[in-house]
């Protein structure tokens, strides 16, 4: 799987969890000390985000880190089966 593909679909669960969590994009960028406009560029796939920056994402969100993969995982498998 290329890359584009990966960083879209841990975009979308950023921006799934958020929005369930009732919190803006400046409101995540906030507690994880980052740009509002990273945050934009992660949910839409166009930034690699480091592991350090997936780990306060995921603590700002209140999940484990791995569950900002859980669509790719799904993914990933639906292609293996």
């Amino acid at each position: 799987m290329a890359a584009a593909p990966v960083l879209t679909l841990i975009g979308q669960t950023l921006r799934e969890m958020r929005t369930e969590r009732g919190m803006t994009q400046q409101q995540l960028a906030d507690l994880c000390e980052l740009h509002r406009t990273f945050i934009i560029s992660i949910e839409k796939g166009r930034q690699n985000a480091s592991a350090l920056t997936l780990i306060r994402l995921a603590a700002a969100l209140g999940v484990l880190p791995a569950e900002l993969f859980r669509a790719f995982t799904k993914h990933v498998m639906r292609s293996v089966s």
